[in-house]
């Protein structure tokens, strides 16, 4: 449990040199795939339950314990992750194309959850968890100019979905809060990492907000999921204008 074993697998081909590929329309084309394992280790002092001196109670010293029971057998962090991709140059290279699929899952998280005061802690250190995230990333280039004067056109996009797969191997943790403000960030079993839970407006049967007789919104006493913190999607356009020497990026 000091360490972690962290290997990593990558490979390419190139299709176009691999098989001759002889094309007016296809300039380059190459698949690749990989798969890597990373860990991560825990903040010092976090492994043993020990007392903390404080001011003397007379001529005796005070000791506490700490709010927090340690697990000495607590094992590293430990993320997957595998990924497939492919790229290629058309039409001499007026157009470019690069997509990459990958898979992401996390587990032995280190969580700090809440446990009974009557155990003599507030809290304890566990590893739970198992969060899944799998993407995709494109990046598409054109150019509808390539003279003496030429204009690129680059797209890119990026889009990932999380869930929480579990939080413990038993099933009894549902919930966890990461913070909590004017609505709570949790992580909840079946939903996305991040998720906004709180308090939305109080609704009527037609999905109308109703108002007191001031005409103030109502709010909804139960609590549901409002959304999450994490975007569906980020994306980019970027164009680039090049003549004799001269260029003018926009993004």
């Amino acid at each position: 449990n000091r360490s972690y074993f962290y290997p990593s697998f990558n490979g390419s081909l190139v299709l176009t040199e691999a098989f001759d590929i002889k094309s007016a329309v296809l300039d380059y084309a190459k698949i690749r795939g990989g798969w890597s394992k990373v860990g991560k280790d825990t903040s010092p002092y976090r492994l043993t339950n020990t007392y903390s001196f404080s001011a003397p109670f007379g001529a005796s010293p005070q000791l506490s314990p700490s709010g927090t029971d340690f697990d000495p057998n607590l094992k590293s962090e430990t993320t997957t992750s595998s990924e497939l991709g492919a790229e290629a140059v058309l039409f001499n290279k007026r157009l470019r194309f690069d997509v990459s699929l990958y898979n992401t899952n996390s587990y032995n998280q280190i969580l700090n959850v809440d446990v009974s005061p009557s155990t003599g802690f507030r809290s304890k250190n566990i590893n739970a968890g198992k969060i899944n995230n799998k993407g995709i990333e494109v990046q598409l280039g054109i150019t509808p100019v390539k003279k003496q004067f030429t204009w690129d056109i680059d797209v890119n996009y990026a889009a990932n979905r999380s869930k929480v797969v579990e939080l413990d191997q038993e099933g009894l943790l549902q919930n966890y809060v990461i913070a909590t403000n004017s609505a709570q960030v949790i992580a909840t079993v079946g939903q996305p990492y991040g998720t906004l839970f709180g308090n939305a407006f109080l609704r009527d049967g037609n999905g109308n907000i109703v108002v007191n007789a001031t005409g103030a919104p109502q709010t909804d006493p139960t609590k549901r999921v409002l959304g999450k913190y994490t975007p569906d999607w980020i994306g980019g356009i970027s164009n680039t204008f090049s003549y004799k020497g001269f260029s003018l990026g926009v993004l």
